[in-house]
């Protein structure tokens, strides 16, 4: 059985009919935030250590997901926020802390370089584009087929959750 130990990378886009700080606020992923409420694949946000108001280490523990099949994991990531005049954005890496060490209840996930960007659309402030960067090893024994399927899966549920959940809130432009 060929094992997923290599990092998956995946980009999606969507636009979405609001502005980018509104979209942002939907995504950003913090402790008590709104993306808490609605990502169904969040278990836990933690800060760890927050190094100013832009740059924080979190942790990220997700449900286990397929019926099952993929245990809850944990990431340990170092997150930057930026704002500029084009877009905003998060990004983060995966780190190792001495304060958030692998535990036994969960995988240990690796994060390499992944983003979430809420770019302006010039022509119509009440639009965003927004990407996602994603590249992940979601650790453990998985067979590739799963996180081939599992990640792709995961990504475009994520667009369909923020839009739903921002139609609920009666935040979000009809399409």
């Amino acid at each position: 059985m060929d094992k997923a130990n290599v990092t998956a990378r995946y980009r999606a886009e969507s636009v979405l009919p609001a502005d980018p700080e509104t979209v942002f606020r939907y995504i950003d992923p913090l402790p008590g935030s709104v993306r808490e409420k609605w990502d169904k694949a969040i278990k836990e946000l933690q800060i760890v250590e927050r190094m100013g108001d832009d740059l924080k280490l979190l942790r990220t523990i997700t449900h286990s997901a397929f019926g099952g099949i993929i245990s809850s994991r944990d990431f340990t990531d170092l997150s930057l926020t930026v704002k500029t005049d084009e877009f905003i954005a998060t990004m983060s890496q995966g780190v190792e802390h001495p304060d958030c060490p692998p535990s036994s209840d969960y995988v240990r996930g690796i994060n390499y370089p992944c983003a979430l960007i809420c770019f302006k659309i010039p022509d119509n402030p009440n639009q965003t584009r927004l990407i996602t960067y994603n590249q992940t090893d979601l650790g453990g024994m998985l067979p590739k087929s799963i996180v081939e399927t599992a990640l792709p899966s995961n990504m475009m549920n994520f667009f369909t959750l923020v839009k739903t959940a921002m139609k609920e809130d009666g935040v979000m432009k009809e399409d």
